[in-house]
């Protein structure tokens, strides 16, 4: 596959930036004409934006690696992850509610909180949950989301 064509991030198994908001806007009308709802799960890995200088670039690969890989093992097929940021990353979760949301997000901190990396220790993710609200436009609702990734990432 040629590289420019490539939907997924250079560095790890999340599609990349560009792909994640055609894919994220496109979920929201398609939820949206459909009546159905629509959440993102937000991940900030602090740890990620100090590894390389710390550890090397070994470690900043296996935080990438083992984010992503925790990640797909405890979501569905249709759900899909993508890289919004040098360290931030949105799980895209179509047709799922507050309560499935919230079930996601406890399963996804709990399976990152027992991930122990050799080179950097104890998975560190903050999570923030943002959903769809009825009537909500695609530039209100992608403010939102901005904002909820901009709290994690200055905290």
């Amino acid at each position: 596959m040629l590289k420019a064509t490539d939907p997924r991030d250079p560095q790890c198994d999340a599609v990349n930036r560009t792909t994640l908001h055609e894919r994220l806007a496109s979920e929201f009308q398609r939820t949206q004409l459909l009546h159905q709802p629509l959440s993102v799960i937000v991940i900030h890995l602090p740890q990620l934006e100090m590894a390389t200088e710390q550890f090397g670039p070994r470690a900043h690969q296996g935080l990438l690696d083992a984010l992503c890989r925790t990640t797909r093992h405890r979501t569905r097929h249709h759900d899909f992850l993508g890289r919004q940021g040098p360290a931030t990353f949105w799980l895209v979760l179509p047709s799922t509610g507050q309560s499935g949301a919230q079930m996601v997000q406890g399963r996804l901190e709990e399976a990152f909180h027992r991930t122990v990396l050799v080179d950097t220790g104890r998975l560190q993710a903050v999570t923030g949950l943002c959903q769809r609200l009825a009537g909500e436009s695609w530039s209100r609702f992608e403010q939102r989301l901005l904002a909820t990734t901009r709290r994690l990432t200055e905290s």
